[in-house]
């Protein structure tokens, strides 16, 4: 038996001509009976192939005869156009006329491709794409996300933070699929892909004393130390006696202003030395108008 030779495939496994199949349970594409030898001879119809088949022919509409090779007359009349076939009509089934082809539309005269994306057949924010007919794909717009049918806006911000340096700045959602990074509170200078540079506020708005040092230790938080020489919380800073009456007396629009100048002119006749450089002294000190009608030029 010729049409039984065995043919060595990989593994341990034989296959035979005419059979297919994982395991040679069937027959190979048009071919049919018990040995799967014999050829379907079937032009315009279905064979009934296989290994329980016996190769008879199904025939298309339009055709007929054992191999269905012969047109039928009455179809062949009506001269059914490309992409139609001669059925049996639908009102009358002793009669024929012309009908669409699977996935195509028209009056069976005339058909053409059914175009499924001239329906909304994908999601608003998805690209539809013909296929062939009553074939497509839908594939969502930039920004959007998801599998055509349903599509969701893509936030950057979502997704490595927007790539925005998250020590100094913050990412802000501008709408599908954008954003743009913002500097923090106490940042500014935004640089793409670096970042923010912290403010100094020792620069912009120095809250500490004139004799204090200012440095800025994290963002928008200063520390004031006094310098040598000086005591106080760097706020305020207190250096000896003479000086700071000098800053009370001279302090714009302050309680004191122009109120000292009597007594510090006196200190300064004989204890300006000492008040200058030892200390601590605690002063109890008149106004000028304390002093008023003692004659301070003695």
């Amino acid at each position: 038996m010729s049409n039984l030779s065995a043919v060595q495939v990989t593994g341990a496994q034989t296959a035979w001509d005419g059979f297919g199949g994982t395991a040679c349970e069937t027959c190979a594409d048009n071919l049919f009976g018990p040995s799967c030898s014999a050829v379907c001879s079937c032009v315009h119809g279905v064979c009934n192939s296989g290994i329980d088949g016996d190769g008879t022919c199904e025939c298309y509409s339009a055709y007929t005869g054992p191999s269905c090779d012969k047109p039928i007359p009455e179809c062949a009349a009506l001269l059914c156009p490309e992409n139609s076939r001669c059925s049996p009509s639908s009102q009358d089934e002793t009669k024929l006329e012309c009908k669409c082809l699977p996935n195509y539309q028209g009056d069976g005269h005339y058909c053409e491709p059914i175009n499924p994306c001239l329906q909304a057949i994908c999601h608003p924010h998805a690209h539809c794409t013909y296929l062939g007919p009553n074939q497509h794909s839908c594939t969502c717009q930039e920004g959007y996300h998801g599998d055509g049918q349903v599509c969701l806006p893509v936030d950057p911000c979502q997704t490595h933070y927007g790539n925005c340096p998250t020590e100094s700045t913050v990412c802000i959602y501008d709408g599908p699929g954008q954003s743009h990074c913002e500097c923090k509170e106490h940042y500014r200078n935004y640089v793409p892909g670096v970042g923010c540079s912290m403010i100094d506020v020792c620069e912009s708005r120095n809250p500490c004393h004139r004799n204090a040092n200012c440095t800025t230790i994290t963002p928008g938080q200063p520390k004031c130390t006094c310098q040598k020489g000086y005591v106080g919380d760097g706020s305020t800073c207190y250096g000896n006696i003479m000086e700071r009456l000098r800053e009370l007396n001279s302090e714009p629009r302050g309680k004191w202003q122009g109120r000292l100048t009597s007594f510090i002119w006196l200190l300064d006749k004989a204890y300006a030395w000492p008040l200058s450089n030892l200390g601590p002294f605690t002063v109890l000190l008149p106004t000028d108008k304390g002093l008023k009608g003692f004659d301070v030029s003695i």
